[in-house]
């Protein structure tokens, strides 16, 4: 008898506990109106309403939606305009975004993986510590978008353009040979598939010497020229 109780109890304790994932067809949404305004002199938007209010649509996939909060995984996505969006801490595993407007969305901490973003657009998007593992990402643009602290692996990357991009601290274990990476920044934490000169010439540059002055004036101008040899290798 108290073998069945003890079970009983264990039961109702997992039941009480137990919350399910919350899944965006499960809450509900509101198009408030905001609408995102691109500036393209400074590479940012905004998210505004009729008012010129700031703000997001809580929960509305779509333009400056708020999607913080959901479980997206293998969500159907492909060719919606998302511009604007705060998916920060949203989990997009397996999702489809093939050809998506991502423009200036925020994504920290996002989970991308095995999700398919061939042709996305996430110019100007701040996506820094989000996992972008053995994802699909051919033909996806990066222009002027934080990536730093992302780890990218396993990936295609067959023609990305990461011009402008912020890559310190970035993860990079996939193949880059043709990826546009014109004026992309790396620091002494980014790992790439090439060595730093092969970075350089590609048109990358390193922003660690600005970094290493600022928190050693000391050093001397041969220590730091050493330091800048360092990053970007593996």
């Amino acid at each position: 008898m108290k073998k069945n109780l003890l079970t009983l109890t264990t039961i109702l304790v997992l039941i009480s506990s137990w919350s399910p994932l919350v899944k965006a067809d499960d809450v509900a949404s509101k198009d408030l109106g905001f609408r995102f305004h691109w500036d393209s002199n400074t590479n940012t938007g905004r998210c505004l309403n009729n008012e010129n209010k700031e703000g997001y649509n809580p929960h509305f996939v779509g333009i400056c939606g708020d999607l913080r909060g959901l479980k997206m995984n293998n969500e159907d996505l492909n060719g919606l305009d998302l511009s604007g969006a705060n998916f920060d801490g949203v989990s997009l595993k397996g999702a489809k975004l093939n050809g998506a407007n991502l423009r200036g969305v925020r994504a920290t901490g996002t989970d991308f993986s095995k999700a398919d973003i061939n042709g996305a657009n996430f110019d100007g998007a701040i996506v820094s510590g989000s996992l972008f593992n053995r994802s699909r990402l051919n033909g996806a643009r990066f222009i002027g978008a934080n990536l730093s602290g992302c780890k990218i692996k396993e990936s295609q990357l067959h023609g990305i353009q990461m011009q402008n991009a912020n890559l310190g601290g970035t993860d990079i274990d996939s193949e880059l040979k043709t990826a546009n990476l014109l004026n992309a920044t790396y620091t002494i934490g980014t790992v790439l598939p090439f060595e730093i000169a092969e970075a350089q010439k590609r048109g990358m540059k390193s922003i660690q010497v600005e970094m290493s002055v600022v928190k050693n004036p000391t050093k001397d101008s041969d220590s730091l020229k050493k330091e800048e040899r360092q990053p970007a290798g593996r």
